[in-house]
């Protein structure tokens, strides 16, 4: 229980975490995407549908916008005590990620038909928030999502990152969220929930957990240069600096582990071997390795690399079918070889890292039969690789 003179200890048992109900949701999908495992869908479904269903409890309309809101007994904001007054634009924004969740688990995991109840009302709905969260928490002015729908919002690093990574801000409105973060939420160490305290609305510091979505808008916008940047600053920090190799709960403007002590509790508290500071496993796995199933359990897959500027990657992503394996190497800005492993029953759609790739055997024979194309299909199993002219024939990782 969390207490504090906002949230009196009566009050602790009853609240619930409307966000991490969000998360409970994308959660199950993701892990049906990955597995295709139609027992657990069918399994976990009803409780997916239960979350949905109380989540959308919180909708309201006010002033012809239909938003989630929230308040003691009716879920809270991730970073209690810190209240955002009027409906969160994370929340809404993680409501949004969170339908589309459920009808992709609905129609492919259980067979549900997506033009009939359940899942054509949350799609209808899932549509309304998009158009609500545009019209009602973006700033033209200042370029970024406010944290609500009230006219005094601040603006919180979590908000903007939610709107990019639920797909509720256009590419156009994405880059300029992002660059108002860098402009405003940056300190030494890493992205900052805020650029100020702000409170009740937010105190400033960094979170590992909101930070986790700076690599997910990354992913998104499929920057890796940036994405790269963001684990080295703060994940790379962390390693620097903590004794025990591990990712903390917290971190301070002065790049100390920070307890939370600002919630009034009879003792600060805090951890400093988080789970929710293991963000950038999954990132680099999807984003320098560039492999996503994009149908369940990897029948389809994505592999795009996003390359940085690291000289080299490999790694092996398994799935229910087999083991992927990546590898690619560069040379200089304009040579690349790249090489890939895909078990049987997996289709491929790759992007080439690099522009003018074509396949080459594995005795170094250069054929053009993809005319230079920077996307290909690929069917396992299979092991093929791809370079630009010039690039060695061979790798010398180590």
């Amino acid at each position: 229980p969390v207490c504090s003179d906002t949230f009196p200890a009566r009050l602790c048992l009853a609240m619930t975490f409307a966000e991490y109900v969000c998360w409970f949701v994308v959660v199950c999908e993701l892990h049906f995407r990955h597995t295709a495992s139609v027992g657990f869908a069918a399994a976990v479904f009803p409780a997916v549908h239960r979350a949905v269903q109380w989540l959308l409890r919180l909708l309201s309309n006010r002033d012809g916008a239909v938003l989630a809101r929230v308040g003691l007994g009716q879920g809270a904001t991730w970073h209690v005590p810190e209240q955002v007054v009027g409906a969160p634009t994370d929340l809404n924004c993680l409501l949004v990620l969170s339908l589309a969740a459920a009808i992709r688990l609905g129609k492919q995991g259980t067979g549900l038909p997506s033009d009939q109840p359940p899942l054509s009302t949350w799609a209808r709905t899932r549509q309304g928030l998009i158009l609500a969260i545009n019209e009602r928490m973006w700033s033209e002015d200042l370029g970024a999502y406010l944290c609500s729908d009230s006219p005094d919002g601040a603006v919180l690093q979590d908000a903007n990152l939610s709107a990019i990574y639920a797909g509720v801000a256009s590419p156009a409105r994405a880059g300029r969220a992002l660059a108002y973060l860098g402009r405003h939420c940056e300190c030494a160490v890493g992205p900052l929930t805020c650029a100020a305290d702000h409170f009740p609305v937010g105190t400033s510091y960094v979170s590992p957990f909101a930070s986790f979505r700076t690599l997910l808008a990354h992913l998104q916008l499929r920057q890796g240069g940036p994405l790269l940047e963001a684990v080295r600053k703060l994940w790379g920090h962390m390693v620097r600096t903590d004794p025990g190799n591990v990712f903390w709960e917290k971190v301070a403007r002065n790049g100390m582990a920070e307890a939370y002590s600002h919630m009034q509790c009879p003792r600060s508290f805090t951890s400093r071997c988080h789970g929710w500071s293991a963000g950038p496993t999954y990132a680099l796995s999807a984003g320098v390795l560039g492999v996503t199933p994009s149908a369940p359990g990897y029948a389809s897959a994505t592999v795009a690399p996003l390359l940085g500027d690291l000289q080299w990657a490999t790694g092996t992503i398994p799935t229910p079918l087999g083991p992927i394996e990546v590898t690619w190497e560069r040379s200089g800005d304009a040579e690349c070889l790249m090489e890939l492993r895909l078990p049987a029953g997996v289709t491929a759609a790759v992007t080439l890292p690099m522009p003018q790739m074509h396949p080459i055997t594995l005795g170094g024979v250069l054929h053009e039969d993809n005319g230079g194309s920077s996307i290909i299909t690929v069917g396992g199993p299979c092991l093929r690789r791809w370079a630009t002219a010039q690039a060695p024939h061979s790798f010398s990782i180590p």
